[in-house]
């Protein structure tokens, strides 16, 4: 599994480099994201332990593998992890708001796990780039 997962990092789609740039050394709201964590039996995009949170980067052809996807998605959240899926599209076309939405799951998800660690309410906890009130 550790060798399938070092191949997809070395052959990830632009949407999930894009997404990464951002993830990336603690980025964004000072998670720690991993991509391509393995999460047995399966392999995450991206996933931050501490909030028990997988993001997924979906192409085209999980149009035909809703079902497994479904299967999937279940199995993990019966562990505690959320599953968040964006498709490749929404990613490459308009990264802004897919952060912006991702930051709000975040906060939740914060609240949800009684994290308490920053509120939401500090320099760390804006999406890379982005200036003013905390999302």
């Amino acid at each position: 599994m550790i060798q399938q997962a070092r191949r997809l990092r070395r052959t990830q789609t632009r949407a999930e480099s894009r997404l990464w740039k951002r993830l990336r050394d603690r980025q964004f709201l000072g998670y720690k994201f991993r991509r391509q964590r393995p999460v047995p039996p399966f392999i995450a995009d991206f996933a931050c332990n501490e909030l028990k949170l997988i993001i997924e980067v979906d192409g085209s052809y999980h149009a035909f593998r809703k079902s497994y996807d479904d299967r999937r998605t279940a199995y993990l959240n019966r562990r505690g992890y959320q599953v968040i899926r964006y498709c490749n599209g929404q990613v490459l076309n308009n990264l802004a708001e897919t952060l912006q939405g991702l930051a709000e799951i975040i906060i939740a998800r914060e609240r949800e796990l009684g994290i308490s660690r920053h509120g939401g309410n500090c320099d760390g906890c804006q999406p890379a780039g982005r200036r003013g009130p905390s999302p």
